[in-house]
């Protein structure tokens, strides 16, 4: 199966029903199809051709969704880009791919003008983008008949860029066969139905996002297209009867301090299913936090665990949920609300020392995986290619810990264990235990430069409103809960944490560059 068969099923099969729904439109899947059909052959009709790369600067809108079918039709292969990049991100990542044609948003148009000058086809969206081509008039005037193009499944549909903790952007190649294994995967992890509105609010160039919307669109569910906000989430779960929405915790707070505000009463009774967000740490007690506040049955909850090269990997599913949080759970289902579930459908995972040799039950190691959901490589990059794929395994660069049943414990990044004194300290952990002080609101842990300990455990922490204490109290709320070793050396106060666009994740390497150096401030906030 290939993904552009997902939206010619759906034609036949729900041709009358809602598909795609966005600030702007309503299409049914018959309607939407007709529209991907039509940008095919327009894109085939400009000289395309399959392998070709088309480029997308976008926010969240029916166009996007189009994009995604059109191309996995027409053989060529999508590179979402984020929109919230410097020009000079952009351009490395255009630089590598080399994209024939490019489809950009009008309000985006001025900042990548120099970018797009220097790509063959640029279409764009809206109307005074002043690109060469217009999307709706490419559109008009194309035919809208099903294209007849030779693809096979280990074709590449997309190459998705990550930025890894080095900064440098990778594409990591996705094919037919990976993108339709995640759709095989969510069918078994969750419980959508056909009958199902989903909402799809984070931004579509981000990879579990576009994992989301597949799976919504593989079972022929309607998706709610549009941008994050707290004021956007809860109007479209009131207006679109939204059933099936994910969150982390960080959002999930920004959408209750939006309805604890607000004068308006929100009706969210539409809500009865529900996932957790990638990007951060969900613990226990998160989860049940989120599904109670908006009265969400416990056996249709799951939590995912993936990365872009990978996604998804792991899901604690639905079943797991509901018996950690019942009444009469053991002490181990109560556990394993903590971890991130098993691997699903034809999935392996396994956790290995420095030599790929597997370490023992409850032991720490780096997460490798294998299944038909791995990328086919990194694009244009043979050397990291095979050394993240080594022996037939990805290398994530993730921490995690394995269980004597296989449920897996995510334990942080590689990357980011602090190397103190001769002793590894992992930040989640040392997060976790300041996190349970009841003045702090947000925290990162990083390891900064230091002459003594190599580098010193530093805590970045921001205070709830109206809160007042010192450095010092944090460290001595943390001896009964942490090692010596793990203990904060530094804390430094801030306003805010810096995170990204498309889970709202702590930006650690932009705290490595604006602390690494500074000594700690002690001062309260006010």
């Amino acid at each position: 199966m290939l993904v552009g068969d997902i939206v010619t099923s759906n034609a036949r099969l729900y041709s009358k029903k809602i598909g795609v729904v966005d600030d702007r439109v309503r299409l049914t899947w018959a309607q939407f199809n007709d529209r991907v059909n039509r940008l095919v052959n327009g894109l085939l009709g400009l000289g395309l051709k399959k392998g070709d790369r088309l480029a997308v600067c976008s926010e969240n809108r029916h166009e996007y969704a189009e994009i995604f079918f059109a191309v996995a039709k027409a053989g060529l292969i999508t590179v979402s880009l984020n929109y919230r990049l410097t020009t000079e991100q952009v351009l490395r990542v255009i630089n590598d791919c080399q994209p024939r044609a490019m489809i950009i948003e009008e309000k985006y148009v001025p900042a990548l003008e120099r970018i797009a000058k220097n790509i063959e086809f640029v279409l764009g969206i809206g109307k005074k983008h002043g690109c060469p081509y217009d999307y709706e008039a490419l559109l008009a005037r194309s035919d809208p008949a099903e294209p007849d193009m030779e693809l096979q499944e280990q074709d590449i549909f997309c190459i998705k860029y990550t930025t890894g903790t080095t900064g440098t952007s990778k594409g990591a190649m996705i094919t037919h066969k990976n993108e339709i294994t995640n759709c095989l995967m969510r069918l078994q992890a969750t419980a959508n139905t056909p009958d199902d509105v989903v909402l799809i609010a984070a931004p579509l160039f981000a990879a579990g996002v576009q994992t989301r919307f597949f799976g919504a669109a593989f079972l022929g569910c309607t998706s709610v297209i549009t941008s994050f906000s707290p004021e956007n989430f809860v109007k479209m779960v009131e207006q679109e009867r939204i059933t099936y929405a994910s969150l982390m915790p960080t959002t999930f707070r920004m959408v209750e301090d939006y309805l604890r505000q607000s004068p308006h009463p929100y009706d969210l009774s539409s809500l009865r299913k529900f996932q957790t967000e990638g990007g951060q740490h969900c613990s226990g007690n998160d989860l049940r936090e989120m599904v109670d506040y908006f009265h969400i049955p416990y056996h249709v909850v799951c939590k995912p665990y993936g990365m872009t090269e990978a996604m998804p990997s792991t899901y604690l599913i639905p079943e797991d949920v509901a018996a950690g949080f019942s009444p009469t759970a053991t002490e181990k289902e109560r556990k394993r609300l903590e971890s991130v579930g098993k691997p699903l459908f034809n999935g392996r995972v396994r956790v290995v020392d420095e030599n790929d040799h597997d370490v023992p039950e409850g032991q720490t190691g780096e997460i490798i995986v294998k299944g038909d959901q791995v990328m086919k490589g990194y694009w244009n990059n043979p050397e990291l290619t095979a050394r993240s794929l080594r022996g037939g395994w990805f290398h994530s660069s993730d921490l995690g810990v394995l269980d004597e049943d296989g449920y897996l414990y995510f334990s942080g990044r590689k990357d980011f264990v602090i190397k103190t004194g001769g002793l590894m300290v992992g930040p989640e952990e040392v997060e976790a235990a300041i996190m349970e002080h009841p003045a702090v609101a947000e925290v990162a842990v990083i390891g900064l430069s230091d002459e003594r300990w190599g580098q010193a455990v530093t805590a970045i922490a921001c205070l709830k409103l109206g809160c007042r204490i010192e450095g010092e109290e944090i460290i001595e709320h943390c001896r009964k809960r942490l090692a010596s070793f793990q203990l904060p050396k530094k804390v430094i106060f801030a306003e805010k944490l810096p995170r990204d666009v498309a889970y709202h994740k702590i930006n650690r390497l932009e705290l490595f560059r604006t602390y690494n150096g500074r000594q700690a401030n002690g001062a309260p906030r006010k």
